[in-house]
């Protein structure tokens, strides 16, 4: 009893022991913190390669077959993956009657500091849906100018200036 008492008495060492209680805390939440910064950059890298395969395809809607568009946009989408993304699942389909492309790619990305409390992998995903451009309406040229429909000078107009100036 004595003893227990002298070491809860004593000063000495108090730092060592709260350095060494609080280090493994702070370790893992660093560790966990790297964990979700590479699962968040899989999933900035996934966003950014579909949207470039959405807006290759998508142009192509209406245009060629669903067919080509399709294979445009995975073109599109694999050309802008880094090497370890190659091998992810990419779905591709045309919704709004054929106007309009959704892509979506997941991703479970393993983690090392967290699968030391039993997470193992963080899914992530990344969807866009892009909708294709309307259609172009061709617009008319303006006809020219015919004789009949210019300005002719008149008495008044000679004495005022244009026909908008007022006398």
């Amino acid at each position: 009893m004595r003893l227990f008492r002298a070491a809860l008495e004593s000063r000495g060492g108090n730092v060592a022991i709260l350095f060494g209680l609080l280090a493994t805390p702070v370790i893992a939440l660093m560790g966990a913190g790297i964990d979700y910064s590479l699962a968040a950059r899989d999933r900035s890298l996934m966003q950014g390669a579909i949207d470039a395969g959405a807006l290759a395809g998508v142009r192509l809607l209406g245009v060629r077959s669903e067919r080509e568009a399709r294979a445009q946009a995975e073109a599109y989408v694999r050309a802008n993956l880094p090497a370890r993304l190659q091998g992810e699942r990419l779905d591709i389909e045309i919704v709004n009657e054929g106007r309009a492309m959704r892509l979506t790619m997941s991703r479970d990305v393993p983690t090392s500091m967290l699968n030391i409390i039993g997470l193992g992998a963080i899914p992530v995903a990344a969807t866009i849906t892009a909708n294709a451009p309307p259609p172009r309406r061709v617009i008319e040229p303006l006809r020219p100018v015919t004789a009949s429909a210019r300005w002719r000078p008149t008495a008044r107009s000679m004495r005022c200036g244009p026909p908008l100036w007022k006398c």
